[in-house]
């Protein structure tokens, strides 16, 4: 994680693995908001939420085993717990901390552009919620992650955003 230099909570997510692996010994200290190339209002977005990220956070990161109860243990460099344990609430659930100010705009837009693949995430009942009307916007790419969604909260929306991906892709 990359950490908040104010508050000293988890910011942005910058890798994960399974408990078992090694961790690296180096990691890139730049959050990437996409994968591959985005154009349009996304790329500035992108961009927008990328400086944000660079400018709020540490220049270190840190690495934590989350525990069942969404909780966090520290660890160290050769990846043994260091006696630090986060608390669940400081974890952002959309893996990314939310900005204020100009920033704000483009976290929006970012998040609602990624909301049928942020629904497979553990999430508050609220936020899933809000994020499921959003992914009904994009309905292909809702149809085709949601049978990794851990839980559902408007089945009827959601259903619907299905068949309305069928007879598009029957089209």
């Amino acid at each position: 994680w990359l950490v908040e230099e104010q508050s000293g909570k988890p910011l942005a997510l910058l890798q994960s693995q399974g408990k078992d692996a090694l961790l690296p010994e180096r990691i890139s200290r730049r959050w990437n908001a996409a994968l591959a190339d985005v154009q349009g209002v996304m790329a500035a977005d992108c961009t927008a939420l990328q400086a944000w990220v660079a400018r709020a956070a540490l220049p270190s990161v840190l690495w934590v085993e989350r525990l069942p109860h969404g909780a966090g243990r520290v660890l160290d460099a050769q990846g043994v717990p260091d006696g630090r344990e986060l608390p669940a609430a400081d974890f952002p659930e959309q893996l990314l901390g939310e900005p204020d100010g100009a920033a704000a705009m483009h976290y929006a837009r970012y998040c609602a552009w990624l909301a049928p693949r942020l629904l497979m995430l553990p999430l508050s009942d609220a936020v899933r919620t809000r994020l499921e009307i959003t992914a009904a916007a994009q309905a292909g790419e809702t149809a085709h992650f949601y049978p990794l969604y851990p839980k559902v909260m408007d089945p009827v929306l959601l259903n619907a955003v299905r068949v309305q991906a069928q007879l598009m892709a029957a089209a």
